[in-house]
């Protein structure tokens, strides 16, 4: 068994995308990210790393068609990237503004947030914790919670 402490965090997470170029540049952009890695079969590029090399963490893209079962996540928010403060939120949220990308925010159970939509309609949010994951919360249709899991293992 791995102790909990034998994981750091998500080094890097995998969108799939219906153009690289396209998500590529758009993700860049947003991000401030740096163009670092392609993934070929053949003579098709499928998909594409784009880095933080100073901080060593990244996002993959995959292209979409190439995937098992054509992977959609339109409508999904399957990446939330940590932001240390309010400040550093309320200064994404306005390059994402100044980019035309229309963001929108909110409070969470979790965290404050601010989301934007990518060119394939996957939201990618950005938040700042407001409680910790130290206990379960159950969240109903986000306007209500619950404390114990109806599908999941037992607490403890």
């Amino acid at each position: 068994m791995i102790n909990r402490t034998d994981l750091t965090g998500i080094v890097t997470a995998m969108i799939p995308v219906s153009d690289l170029a396209t998500s590529a540049a758009w993700y860049r952009d947003l991000l401030g990210l740096e163009y670092m890695r392609e993934f070929r079969r053949a003579d098709l590029v499928t998909g594409c790393g784009l880095g933080h090399p100073a901080n060593g963490w990244g996002l993959a893209l995959r292209l979409r068609s190439t995937t098992a079962g054509e992977a959609d996540l339109r409508g999904e928010h399957p990446v939330i990237f940590g932001v240390p403060d309010l400040a550093a939120l309320e200064r994404i949220r306005a390059h994402a503004d100044a980019l035309g990308y229309a963001p929108t925010g909110g409070v969470h159970a979790d965290a404050h947030w601010v989301e934007v939509i990518d060119p394939d309609g996957i939201a990618v949010r950005f938040g700042v914790l407001v409680r910790r994951w130290t206990e379960f919360v159950g969240v109903q249709d986000m306007t209500g919670f619950y404390t114990e899991p109806l599908v999941g293992p037992p607490i403890g």
